[in-house]
């Protein structure tokens, strides 16, 4: 039995908690794939990477000075290669990065590289093989995934090793990059927990679970221990943000 697991942007953080993730991770050898989000906030009053390249892509677009947020986003990603010791060069990457937001026309490939440079970090951290998102994930003319394709990409490229993919993102028919809703890594970990026939998909996030309420309001509230499909995609609609809502037809299936 292979294991589809995906980590969440608080759990991919900081070098501490990637950490833990890597222990959670190699506690388990089913657990051969993993999906991996953007580094989320690191405190309260930190900001995501993705909403970091949101800024930059809105700041070129209006003809602003982007280079402080640009270089947070450089200092957060170097700052995590320093402290895992990972030996990996983005120089080109970050070139390739500045250059999409110099010209502010590739929105989709900017708001992706949040996931692409977490993966190619933690990969390498893992000694686990990078599949990029691009490579596996490929949405129809629709706008939705298309599973066949999807499923053949996957067949080919991530049968037999321990991976570790981008989440929130894969191409369309054109090649050009394509993201999905915020939150869109839930679905990677889910179509491709549909695509492997992974009989468990772990999602896994700074939360216990789904709980009967909000913990930010609510302290301690309860578990809900077991969830029908229906109901899971219903609290998901309704706001229930530790999974997104799309994610439940592809989990049934």
């Amino acid at each position: 039995m292979s294991i589809v697991c995906k980590f969440g942007g608080t759990s991919l953080a900081n070098a501490e908690n990637i950490m833990k993730v890597k222990e959670i991770v190699k506690s388990n050898i089913e657990r051969k794939f993993v999906v991996v989000s953007a580094p989320g906030k690191r405190s309260k009053d930190d900001i995501k990477i993705t909403d970091c390249l949101i800024e930059c892509y809105n700041l070129s677009k209006k003809g602003e000075c982007y280079a402080n947020t640009l270089g947070i986003i450089k200092e957060r990603f170097n700052g995590l290669k320093t402290e895992l010791n990972v030996k990996i060069d983005l120089d080109k990457d970050f070139e390739k990065l500045e250059e999409a937001i110099a010209k502010h026309e590739d929105y989709d490939y900017i708001v992706s590289r949040g996931e692409y440079f977490s993966a190619r970090i933690i990969s390498k951290f893992f000694g686990f093989k990078f599949v990029d998102a691009s490579s596996v994930i490929v949405f129809g003319e629709d706008g939705k995934v298309d599973l066949d394709v999807t499923q053949d990409l996957v067949n080919e490229h991530m049968t037999e090793d321990y991976v570790v993919v981008p989440g929130f993102y894969g191409i369309d028919k054109t090649g050009a990059i394509k993201v999905f809703s915020r939150g869109g890594s839930d679905l990677s970990g889910a179509i491709l927990a549909n695509a492997l026939k992974c009989e468990i998909y772990e999602n896994w996030t700074d939360v216990d679970g789904f709980l009967a309420s909000d913990p930010k309001l609510i302290d301690n509230p309860p578990v809900i221990k077991t969830l029908t499909y229906h109901e899971l995609r219903e609290l998901s609609y309704m706001g229930a943000t530790v999974l997104h809502p799309s994610c439940t037809g592809f989990l049934k299936d």
